[in-house]
């Protein structure tokens, strides 16, 4: 069942690094925007493999990059492999932030995701963001498994022929 909460995008609270931040849930424009930075990453890739090919084969390149690039969404393989990459998973969270906090940066949420002494994640940090994303996030209803048998035919009903 969505709350209210939920169906008003209504922000809820997260700490780090000691400071309240307000955590909301993304917009299509939001997803959108990861969408994009997804496919960046996947056209800056080729890009930077052009250099040692021929013009012809530098086109075709492009060309099959662009049209891999294009299919990328949320839902992707790609994109999802971005989400649990550390720059992923800040963009995402920032993404989440940025609504209430517009002067926070990706640059300040990683320092504050990771130690900066042992540049290793701050586990207590990360677990209260997904925490946070968990309570805007609407949950999605699935529809129930059909509990009839396999391969079962229909009963037939008769009809009266008149």
């Amino acid at each position: 069942m969505t709350t209210t909460a939920q169906a008003t995008a209504t922000p809820t609270t997260v700490e780090l690094g000691g400071r309240q931040y307000c955590v909301s849930p993304l917009r299509d424009k939001d997803y959108g925007e990861f969408e994009k930075w997804v496919q960046d990453r996947y056209m800056d890739l080729a890009q930077r493999n052009l250099d040692s090919l021929s013009p012809e084969n530098q086109e075709k390149l492009l060309h099959h990059a662009y049209d891999q690039a294009a299919r990328i969404t949320m839902a992707s393989p790609e994109a999802v492999q971005a989400v649990i990459t550390m720059e992923g998973s800040v963009k995402l969270l920032w993404l989440h932030l940025r609504r209430e906090q517009p002067d926070l940066t990706e640059e300040t949420l990683f320092d504050l995701l990771v130690d900066s002494g042992t540049q290793e994640v701050d586990v207590a940090a990360m677990d209260a963001m997904t925490k946070a994303i968990e309570r805007v996030t609407p949950k999605v209803r699935t529809a129930p498994a059909s509990k009839g048998k396999r391969g079962a035919k229909k009963k037939r009903i008769p009809t009266r022929r008149r």
